[in-house]
């Protein structure tokens, strides 16, 4: 008897190819201090220790988690930027939203200097 079509995916992540499929397991033994040595490590990277204990021993550049967060403030920061220029445009009452851009201004700044720009 044949086997039926596979049934359609019905959203979500598209199923990863063989090569990039995670299948394999490492068991690690780990004193008590070893393992919470890794943990605060993980921690400062904001990555999932398994996550941290890989991309380390493949030997990948990990960023702190600073840098994540200083990242997501510039983006809002620059949303917030966007928006006020976008009004001003809309309305072409530039001095109702100069406090606005000046905050957002002053953020870019505060976020830009975290990242060490």
């Amino acid at each position: 008897m044949p086997k039926p079509p596979p049934r359609p995916r019905r959203g979500g992540r598209p199923p990863l190819g063989p090569d990039r499929r995670r299948r394999h397991r490492l068991r690690l033994h780990l004193t008590a201090s070893e393992l919470a040595t890794l943990r605060e490590r993980a921690e400062l990277t904001a990555l999932p220790l398994a996550c941290y204990v890989r991309e380390a021993a493949l030997g990948r550049p990990l960023s702190s988690r600073v840098n994540h967060e200083a990242i997501v403030q510039l983006v809002r920061a620059g949303n917030l930027l966007n928006q006020a220029v976008r009004y001003a445009h809309m309305t072409q009452r530039p001095a109702d939203v100069e406090g606005a851009i000046v905050s957002a201004a002053r953020a870019i700044d505060e976020a830009a200097g975290a990242l060490g720009a």
